[in-house]
């Protein structure tokens, strides 16, 4: 795809909002928050040109379910954007620095009040 935006998704560029879509449900990646910020867009393509750039990124926060699901609550737009770089490069560091925030401990969903949705691309 390029270097098309996954910020300005425009119906050209849906396509890489289902291909964010579908890394994240192979890779066993969801969000627990309830959505994404309205300005969302513009938040994943800087997040991207920085990545981009070779600049460095905070890592995410989540949770790790006892059926090896990875729940973000923290970095869903870091992580939108480092799927697109993955997508695109070929290249995961992102993602594994955005998963070093991710307790490798896994826990009972049951006891925290958080959602479990797909992961969040819009």
């Amino acid at each position: 795809m390029g270097t098309g935006h996954v910020g300005a998704f425009t119906s050209a560029n849906a396509s890489m909002r289902n291909k964010i879509a579908n890394f994240a449900e192979r890779a066993g990646i969801y969000s627990g928050q309830k959505g994404l910020s309205k300005n969302s867009e513009a938040i994943i393509e800087g997040y991207y040109q920085q990545m981009k750039a070779g600049k460095s990124i905070n890592p995410g926060g989540g949770f790790r379910t006892l059926d090896r699901k990875i729940i973000l609550t923290e970095g869903n737009h870091r992580m939108n954007a480092a799927i697109r770089y993955a997508i695109e490069t070929g290249d995961v560091k992102y993602i594994q620095k955005i998963l070093e925030g991710v307790p490798r401990q896994p826990v009972d969903m049951r006891n925290y009040n958080i959602p479990i949705k797909k992961f969040l691309t819009k």
